[in-house]
């Protein structure tokens, strides 16, 4: 069993992903920000007891720091995404910045 994190998890593809991954019998946290109001799609996996939600901004500065530091995550999937396109196509770093906040998931490589 896997400690997974999923963001953009109550988009179509996050909450299929979450379904598939619970009936693996990983423990799943989902990041999203709510922003299109999809809970609908989170019905199945919301009553799964390995399953838990947090309502946050994958882009926002201090989205690292609100994790605990002992929290133990083995797979990142990243599937959040502006869903905003006329402001991409005005300002292409809105959907860039969905990304920056992962390098503190990331582990360093060790040096040979």
């Amino acid at each position: 069993m896997a400690n997974i994190l999923v963001t953009g998890a109550a988009g179509f593809i996050g909450s299929h992903l979450f379904d598939a991954l619970l009936d693996e019998a990983h423990r799943v946290v989902g990041i999203d920000n709510m922003s299109l109001d999809k809970k609908k799609n989170l019905v199945r996996a919301a009553a799964n007891p390995s399953f838990s939600l947090l309502e946050r901004d994958v882009s926002s500065e201090d989205f690292p720091q609100s994790f605990d530091p002992g929290c133990k995550i083995d797979w990142l999937w990243h599937l959040a995404a502006n869903s905003d396109i006329p402001a991409e196509a005005d300002d292409p770093g809105v959907g860039f910045s969905a990304f920056t906040p992962y390098r503190s998931f990331i582990p360093k490589s060790p040096k040979p």
